[in-house]
């Protein structure tokens, strides 16, 4: 949700954050959302213990921690 707008925002990127509590995360991720990866990641590089990725509808990503590291992984789950 848009804070200024109160209306769902429409955004290129889903973020992905880890950091000390859940309710960090889930601040710093809507925070990082509203700003983008560029601006975004200069407020990541002040915060201790953060990890983001963002992540572009083109699979894109971009990433940036402090200590976490969030870790990738492109392979299918195997079939059972």
């Amino acid at each position: 949700i848009d804070p200024a707008k109160g209306v769902p925002i429409k955004t290129p990127y889903s973020v992905s954050v880890v950091a000390g509590s859940a309710t960090a995360s889930d601040a710093l991720s809507t925070t990082l959302l509203l700003m983008g990866p560029v601006r975004g990641k200069l407020l990541v590089k002040k915060l201790p213990k953060v990890a983001a990725i963002w992540i572009s509808a083109q699979g894109k990503s971009e990433m940036l921690s402090t200590g976490p590291q969030i870790s990738l992984s492109h392979s299918a789950a195997p079939n059972r």
